[in-house]
């Protein structure tokens, strides 16, 4: 029997990766073929998986192994061959330094750490990374040694573009760019970018997108003289949604004959200060009230759109892969009002309005009003036309599996 060894940060755990709630599904019942996944952490609740699917971890590991692989790694060839690179682009610094000697420990701790599941999967091998990082990296070692016939991997945002990393620098990219059976972008743009950057070779590289469920029903606009917003995310620096909250002052400013409601849904480190900001707003303005929600698990983020009425979905990151937030909004037949970055422009041909990747407070704010307009209900349309064509999660993860189980 073939295997197919998939490596996650933490699915079927929670932590994240919401797009893997939907492919799973489609790695049941293959026959010939299984699916093992193994999680880099094993934290909180475990989500559902097919019961042909099997969950193995790999071997764990403490301080003394991170010690033992950063000693390693100071002596390697990789690590001065990086250190080489910096060198000859002048980029060699303390912070640079210290971040190239950590992706390499962490690739020769992670090659250690999975050797043994590898092995015990048999001949016929093949490794799945959802994201390519050092795990990523570690089976492409393993895979030299002949100890997998194939690694392919997904590639995203953060563990893609350099910018969106301290000073630019993304570690060991350009040395295992290369040695991937295959690496699966998630976009048009996110191939260009993996041969442009890296110099990735071509026929390395498909384009695999990601998708979400099509709803039964789409969401309902709120009625005449009422508009609902909606954001989600973490509430993080790198989310800017501070930005929303000033757009949105704005629009509800100008059009005091509009009841204007912004709902958030998500946790993070700048919620309080964004719940303090957003009361002082809504004491001055009477036409503005703002709800946080809090963390949901994706599937009552998926409800939401069948409980309240949402008539644009905002989002204002700095930098995006494919946002599955978009997505979910989009499906459920939401306008989105999203910035030039990573992935959205492809995301967003129709359903939306594109503004720039530093918005500001008056392109927030004349996008509400165009998705306020008696035209909205044109883009919400739009909007769902676009991910059943192109994101559609029934379509989109039939054809991945069968690439990958075809190599």
């Amino acid at each position: 029997m073939k295997t197919v060894l998939l490596f996650t940060s933490a699915f079927p755990y929670q932590g994240g990766e919401q797009f893997l709630e939907e492919e799973i599904k489609y790695w049941k019942g293959l026959g010939a073929v299984k699916l093992v996944v193994s999680p880099h952490t094993e934290s909180g609740s475990r989500r559902c998986v097919p019961n042909d699917v099997e969950v193995r971890p790999a071997r764990r590991y403490g301080s003394m192994a991170r010690c033992a692989f950063g000693v390693r790694g100071l002596f390697s060839a990789l690590l001065w061959k990086e250190l080489l690179y910096l060198r000859r682009h002048r980029m060699l610094g303390i912070a640079t330094i210290l971040a190239a000697w950590r992706e390499v420990s962490m690739t020769f701790l992670g090659r250690w750490r999975i050797a043994s599941l590898v092995r015990s999967c048999g001949d016929d091998c093949t490794i799945y990374t959802y994201w390519n990082d050092t795990t990523a990296y570690a089976a492409c070692l393993l895979k030299d040694v002949g100890l997998a016939k194939n690694v392919i991997s997904r590639i995203h945002g953060g563990d893609l573009y350099e910018y969106r990393r301290p000073r630019s620098y993304m570690p060991l990219k350009r040395r295992f760019v290369n040695s991937f059976t295959k690496i699966y972008t998630i976009s048009a743009e996110g191939s260009e970018y993996l041969i442009r950057t890296y110099k990735c070779q071509e026929e390395r590289i498909e384009v695999s997108r990601l998708g979400v469920e099509i709803p039964n029903s789409l969401c309902q606009r709120s009625p005449e003289g009422c508009l609902s917003i909606l954001s989600v995310s973490n509430c993080i620096r790198v989310k800017r949604i501070e930005r929303i909250l000033a757009g949105v002052e704005k629009f509800a400013r100008s059009n005091h004959d509009i009841n204007v409601v912004w709902h958030h849904i998500g946790n993070g480190e700048l919620l309080d200060s964004l719940i303090e900001s957003a009361a002082a707003v809504a004491s001055k303005i009477k036409n503005f009230t703002c709800q946080f929600h809090g963390s949901m698990p994706n599937r009552e983020v998926k409800n939401f759109y069948n409980d309240y009425s949402i008539d644009v979905f905002i989002n204002t990151s700095e930098s995006e892969g494919v946002p599955v937030s978009i997505m979910e909004a989009m499906a459920a037949g939401v306008a989105v009002i999203a910035p030039r970055v990573g992935g959205i422009p492809h995301l967003l041909e129709k359903g939306g309005v594109l503004i720039s990747p530093n918005c500001d407070p008056d392109e927030i704010a004349d996008g509400i009003r165009i998705l306020a307009s008696s035209g909205g209900r044109h883009f919400s349309a739009a909007a769902n036309e676009q991910i059943q064509a192109k994101y559609d999660a029934a379509k989109n993860y039939p054809e991945f599996v069968q690439r990958i189980t075809s190599i």
